[in-house]
């Protein structure tokens, strides 16, 4: 499934990767523990992520 979505230009984000045919980043220490009934608290959760996946973070939660 992961290997289609990225084939069609699809970015995959979680509280700790986003992956997509461009790059792949993973938040370091500490990891988040996803929480899909409380996703906006995870995703506020902004430590340890490196600049691509927080440039994208602070976008999606600006759209939500």
């Amino acid at each position: 499934m992961l290997e289609f979505l990225l084939a069609h230009g699809t970015t995959v984000v979680t509280t700790n990767c986003l992956l997509s045919s461009s790059a792949v980043a993973v938040r370091t220490r500490p990891l988040v523990k996803p929480d899909s009934c409380e996703l906006r608290r995870s995703v506020k959760q902004t430590r340890g992520l490196g600049p691509t996946h927080l440039a994208l973070n602070k976008a999606l939660r600006r759209q939500g």
